[in-house]
């Protein structure tokens, strides 16, 4: 089996006028789960971040409880008008509504 290549340039773009974003991920390696995430307002000027170390969890999980902490900070923060940005397709699903299948 032959694998292709591809490679993909990845920037941060800023969000609306008025918006911060928020950048989180989640990872599983080796039994030890952990999510991160970062705060930026519409320049990029950095507002806070986190990381969180998880005892055991699988991808999802891991990916879920980043978004869920880094919203759950910028809601106590006074922030409304937010951009989540992540990676995992499964989540964002899961977040808009959609059934998922894991």
């Amino acid at each position: 089996m032959s694998r292709t290549h591809i490679q993909i340039d990845v920037k941060w773009c800023p969000p609306k006028e008025n918006w911060i974003c928020i950048n989180t991920d989640g990872a599983v390696q080796q039994d030890v789960a952990g999510c991160g995430g970062v705060i930026r307002d519409q320049i990029g000027k950095w507002i806070a971040g986190f990381v969180k170390n998880m005892r055991f969890s699988k991808d999802y999980i891991s990916e879920l409880w980043g978004a869920y902490e880094v919203l759950k900070f910028a809601r106590s923060k006074g922030f409304t008008m937010v951009e989540l940005r992540m990676d995992s397709s499964v989540v964002v699903g899961s977040i808009k509504g959609e059934k998922v299948v894991l």
